[in-house]
């Protein structure tokens, strides 16, 4: 009896992956516990960099298994689980720790039970109306973009020797959130840029040389870690309304 609704190396290849990418989302929200335990910025760090990696491989789950021709239905529900914890409750908890320090619980708690409404809502409405789980786009904006602005916002902007952004960034951020939140339940039509490989490669590889620029420490990083931002928000708010169902 197979314990699992798959089966040969096509099937298991991009589960694997899928996998990954939920190890990863789950290790950024030990992490990111720790960092706020502790009052550390490094672990802080870390969880965003486990974020961006649950992002890569969440781009390229899907693709491996058109390519090697093992799509399942078990992967797509997998992936939706990945998209929920990697996506929703990480960058959330992500919030939490790197914002609104000395506020009281309730203020502080505010705006990542949101993102994880709207997340969860985002998600259940894909999993509802989508029968083509994305291929030609998405309804609402995927929870996929703000976790990946959070994730770059506080990897770039996280100071060295505390847990809480500097109190411009915080604002941006959560302004951000605010309007992802609202975005994510909107009946606003979104292209799916990582379902074309192309997109998909150069998307990964600028966030590598994002993550090499960082590890050398280089003048630029923050210019071009911004640069990616401004992509993304490009996406966000300007690319739905000149695309096409």
């Amino acid at each position: 009896m197979n314990i699992f609704p798959i089966s040969g190396w096509r099937q298991w290849l991009p589960c694997s992956i899928t996998l990954a990418a939920l190890i990863a989302g789950f290790v950024s929200i030990v992490m990111t516990m720790e960092g706020f335990a502790t009052n550390q910025s490094g672990p802080i760090l870390l969880a965003s960099l486990l974020i961006m990696l649950a992002w890569i491989l969440d781009a390229f789950d899907g693709t491996v298994a058109r390519w090697v021709k093992g799509t399942s239905s078990f992967g797509a529900e997998l992936d939706t689980f990945v998209d929920f914890l990697a996506f929703s409750v990480a960058p959330a908890l992500l919030v939490f720790a790197v914002t609104l320090g000395g506020q009281p619980l309730a203020v502080r708690a505010l705006f990542p039970t949101l993102m994880v409404i709207s997340g969860a809502m985002r998600l259940s409405k894909f999993r509802v109306i989508d029968t083509e789980r994305g291929l030609k786009g998405y309804t609402g904006l995927p929870v996929t973009l703000i976790a990946g602005f959070l994730s770059f916002w506080v990897f770039l902007l996280l100071p060295a020797q505390d847990i809480n952004l500097a109190n411009w960034a915080q604002v941006v951020l959560l302004i951000c959130v605010i309007a992802a939140v609202i975005l994510q339940v909107s009946g606003i039509h979104y292209p799916a840029p990582t379902k074309k490989p192309a997109i998909m490669i150069l998307c990964v590889f600028l966030t590598v040389v994002l993550v090499i620029l960082w590890w050398f420490d280089s003048p630029i990083t923050i210019w071009w870690g911004m640069g990616l931002i401004l992509i993304g928000f490009g996406y966000s708010l300007i690319y739905p309304f000149f695309s096409k169902k």
